[in-house]
């Protein structure tokens, strides 16, 4: 499947990148638990993936650009973000790029899934006690052909564990690293 017009994922890339800039000083120099990875290079792999993939969640979806990129390549996409003005705002680009993308304001940790063991307990992360957004979907984690997420360093046993846990043998699990790129697994 091609990608988008050029011109237009420019323009939702700008949009998003101004989302988050929007973000970072809304939060005045403190910790924002938001880095947005290559929005570009999110829109070349799933634009690849289209052909074998029709469903799309982003767990952690920030500002929404990865989310709505994928439903504009034609997956129904969905993201879940933790901090509830990204999420309005993720809204917002949506409608102003006429996405159908949802987005759904919550933890996307499952209810039950334990995260002790998995993570440094010294580093920070963007977890609390905000409900599952899977309350609120009519859908599970293993509805979704592509779950892709941008984890922190050292947070690639949480995912790996939580994809294993609540995932379905065939789903790819696509994670975006700063500093090497994409990640892919297949559940098996």
């Amino acid at each position: 499947m091609a990608g988008l017009d050029e011109t237009r994922l420019c323009e939702l890339i700008r949009a998003g990148d101004q989302l988050w800039q929007r973000h970072r000083e809304r939060c005045r120099g403190a910790f924002h638990g938001f880095v947005p990875s290559d929005a570009r290079d999110v829109h070349d792999r799933l634009a690849a993936l289209r052909a074998r993939c029709a469903t799309f969640v982003e767990l952690g979806s920030g500002a929404g650009t990865n989310t709505v990129i994928a439903d504009l390549l034609g997956y129904e996409a969905v993201g879940i973000e933790i901090e509830p003005w990204l999420c309005r705002a993720a809204e917002e680009l949506a409608e102003q790029f006429g996405s159908g993308a949802r987005f759904v304001q919550g933890s996307f940790l499952p209810r039950g899934f334990r995260i002790d063991d998995l993570l440094d307990p010294d580093f920070h992360v963007t977890y609390d006690d905000s409900a599952p957004a899977w309350d609120d979907l009519d859908h599970e984690l293993a509805d979704f052909d592509v779950v892709y997420a941008f984890p922190w360093p050292g947070e690639e046993a949480l995912f790996d564990a939580l994809i294993d846990e609540y995932g379905r043998p065939g789903q790819l699990l696509l994670t975006w690293h700063a500093e090497s790129g994409f990640r892919e697994r297949i559940v098996r």
